[in-house]
């Protein structure tokens, strides 16, 4: 048997994300699970120093703030530190005692995935968002993502003869 994993670890890097922005703002996700009948009050301080009290509707707090309500960019920027297992593999090649009856020099099967889990801490818990989507393509648009699609995860097999 052989087992290979490649993991990557990336840090900080800031990335403005359309997704999880609009996602939130739109209260799609497990992340705003709240009475939204109840009113909300933003942390912050008022202008004169003391703690915000003033009471906002969801709406506001959250589709109104968000790209989805045409706010500022600020609050779909997020810090893209991620982990993630990129590759594993697991390989099983048959014992050569098994192989001298057999017409096969060699005989392996292997179970191999990529892109298989990703960690990343700092976006919206439940958006379960990929900081490695681009919706630029290929370019040094790194950082930039439009409201892309998911990354995908593949998992293949394979046998491997030889004669």
């Amino acid at each position: 048997f052989s087992f290979r994993v490649q993991m990557d670890y990336t840090h900080g890097g800031d990335m403005y994300s359309a997704t999880s922005s609009v996602l939130v703002g739109r209260g799609v996700t497990r992340d705003t699970e709240f009475d939204r009948a109840l009113g909300y009050i933003l942390p912050g301080v008022r202008e004169d120093g003391t703690p915000n009290n003033i009471q906002i509707s969801a709406t506001q707090a959250y589709f109104d703030n968000s790209v989805a309500g045409s706010a500022a960019d600020e609050p779909g920027i997020f810090d893209a530190t991620c982990v993630r297992i990129r590759e594993a593999s697991l390989s099983y090649s048959m014992p050569q005692d098994v192989l001298k009856k057999l017409p096969f020099g060699s005989v392996s099967f292997t179970l191999s995935g990529t892109n298989l889990w990703y960690f990343a801490p700092n976006f919206p818990k439940y958006v379960n968002f990929d900081p490695e989507t681009s919706g630029l393509g290929v370019s040094n648009g790194r950082g930039l993502e439009f409201i892309t699609g998911p990354s995908s995860r593949r998992i293949g097999a394979s046998i491997r003869v030889t004669f």
